[in-house]
């Protein structure tokens, strides 16, 4: 039996930004998942600074190298399109950690 990480197809999530910007971000590094469940529930418990750096952090890991701050977040997001952008990556990460290979 063998396995190999240059072989695996990796899942991508294809984001288009309101500019219209396209980015992919691949799957969350382990180390990521504490933060981005902690995000949620930083986002129901009103601690927006820390979600927006999260935010900003996530959408860095693009593969097409755009650049993101939390400033271009806090400046164009609203706290409606920060919480979607959250689930719908939440959603990504937790169906990509329950598929099996």
């Amino acid at each position: 039996m063998e396995f190999s990480f240059k072989n695996r197809k990796k899942k991508t999530l294809r984001i288009e930004m309101a500019d219209g910007t396209k980015i992919t971000l691949p799957e969350t590094p382990v180390g990521k998942y504490k933060k981005l469940f902690q995000s949620q529930e930083n986002l129901e418990g009103n601690e927006i600074e820390e979600s927006v750096k999260l935010c900003a952090e996530i959408l860095n890991t693009n593969l097409e190298g755009e650049k993101f701050t939390p400033k271009m977040i806090a400046d164009d997001w609203t706290m409606a399109d920060m919480t979607d952008f959250v689930q719908t990556y939440v959603a990504f990460a937790t169906g990509v950690k329950e598929e099996k290979n």
